[in-house]
């Protein structure tokens, strides 16, 4: 029963201090009535909460209510309430005041301090998340260009290098078709007579090959001249070039290009030897058509229309 002037015990506290035979320290007692009087505070912080922010959190009541029991001083609690965006109002200012008035003090302040850390780091990484969120769309375009542009120069890399593969294929392919056909020509060297009638057929497309890498000129023309001309060298070899050279193109207009083509091979490359000896066999029958010399000199026919045009 309770005493005169002392409010009744609650059921749960009689429970504690009064059970027969209870050995429970005196500890444990103050630790649930220190538990019940920071639940009754926790509710009254919400709704103050509630009053000055229109919303309440319990991460945030929390954070307040451990804030409040760490801090030396009702002013120091002010301004960690404003630094946390808490509005700096009159009513802020009595809400800071009440709440470390009744706020306990703890010995082991260190584990609340810890608390109230975790829930500032805990803000402090809602806000970076979403400022990044503000910004993350500018930074997906930047990286959506960058990989755009990563992508277009992977496809021109790839592209190139399935040109060069398929340029070396094809240079492969015209050097293994050029020594089959040497293959078999060679085995008509015991009678070339029989080639006689196919010789126009063989040497006709095989000049057109090389007239036309002559005239367009360029450092990588030798290297597609070589199979036309190790076939043209075949034939000269097994039917003889006298019977051979009755048969390819005699216009003054190659002469130039052939010149300027031989004058790129150089000497002692031994790889081009067979090239050189197709052109002077083509050269020796085109030098012998009586022409003008200046109608196949490219570079006076340049300097003639350079100075008609400045007249």
């Amino acid at each position: 029963s309770a005493r005169p002037g002392h409010a009744p015990l609650t059921p749960s506290l009689c429970s504690i201090c009064c059970e027969p035979g209870s050995s429970r320290p005196a500890s444990r007692v103050d630790g649930a009535i220190s538990a019940r009087r920071m639940g009754t505070m926790k509710e009254w912080v919400s709704d103050q909460l509630m009053s000055l922010l229109g919303y309440s959190e319990n991460f945030l009541t929390d954070y307040v209510t451990n804030l409040a029991s760490s801090e030396k001083s009702a002013a120091a609690l002010l301004a960690k309430l404003h630094a946390a965006d808490v509005p700096n109002t009159p009513a802020t200012r009595k809400f800071a005041e009440d709440l470390f008035a009744r706020a306990p003090r703890k010995s082991g302040g260190a584990a609340a301090q810890q608390k109230a850390r975790a829930a500032a780091d805990k803000k402090e990484k809602l806000d970076l998340l979403k400022q990044n969120a503000e910004y993350g769309l500018l930074d997906d375009d930047d990286d959506e260009a960058a990989e755009t542009e990563a992508a277009v120069q992977r496809a021109l890399k790839e592209r190139q290098r399935a040109q060069r593969k398929r340029s070396r294929a094809a240079g492969d392919e015209a050097a293994a078709a050029a020594e089959r056909v040497c293959t078999i020509l060679d085995r008509y060297q015991e009678q070339p007579g029989v080639l006689d009638p196919a010789l126009e057929l063989l040497v006709v497309p095989l000049l057109s090959v090389v007239r036309t890498l002559a005239h367009a000129g360029g450092a990588a023309v030798s290297a597609s001249l070589r199979p036309p001309c190790r076939v043209m060298y075949t034939l000269c070899k097994v039917r003889g070039y006298k019977t051979v050279v009755k048969f390819v193109p005699h216009e003054a207009r190659d002469l130039e290009p052939l010149v300027g083509l031989l004058g790129t091979l150089a000497p002692e490359d031994g790889d081009t030897w067979q090239i050189s000896y197709s052109l002077m066999v083509w050269l020796s029958m085109v030098v012998m058509v009586p022409f003008d010399l200046s109608i196949i000199d490219s570079s006076a026919a340049s300097a003639a229309s350079a100075s008609s045009s400045s007249s």
